[in-house]
């Protein structure tokens, strides 16, 4: 539970209802792995001809680039199975990780601007990310494999609520 100061209430993020990401973001994390596969796969390749590198070694780091790629295939699955992030009207919340969990918590109060992005593998998906800058560490929020219409929602959403913020604390620089 954590306290909305603005309207002095406790807010149960447990009751908050949450949304998952798209499952099709799954191969473009997948398609971005084979891509860098293959261009190791090629190195490795390319380096055993080249030079004098014994064709056991190459053989071998092929099999454990391999397992290594597996394993992650099976991990990224089960990890975006588990990310999960609402916007409401005070808080961005984003939940990621399988073995090591976070809780990102952002209050809109420290919105300072937004930003779509879209690689050309999530565009042939229709999917996007929302990157969301904080005011103070340059931190940053990005969520993403949202379907980009989704994204280009929630900006708007955020872009207004900034707008208003900034209208507010200028109303109320004036009056002093």
């Amino acid at each position: 539970m954590t306290e909305d100061r603005k309207n002095n209430v406790f807010i149960d993020f447990n009751k908050i209802p949450y949304e998952r990401i798209e499952k099709k973001y799954i191969y473009v994390k997948w398609l971005n792995l084979v891509i860098t596969y293959l261009i190791v796969f090629i190195g490795i390749i390319i380096g055993a001809i080249v030079t004098d590198f014994p064709l056991l070694y190459s053989f071998l780091s092929i099999i454990g680039w391999t397992i290594i790629c597996g394993s992650w295939i099976i991990y990224s699955k089960k990890e975006i199975q588990k990310r999960k992030y609402a916007i409401t009207e005070n808080f961005i919340i984003y939940y990621s990780g399988l073995f090591l969990e976070t809780t990102e918590i952002v209050p809109l109060t420290r919105v300072q601007h937004t930003s779509l992005d879209q690689g050309w593998i999530s565009k042939k998906f229709g999917l996007g990310s929302l990157v969301v800058y904080t005011a103070g560490n340059d931190e940053t929020l990005a969520i993403n494999g949202l379907k980009y219409e989704t994204a280009k929602k929630h900006n708007s959403f955020l872009l207004n609520h900034i707008d208003d913020d900034n209208e507010t604390s200028l109303i109320s620089t004036d009056e002093e």
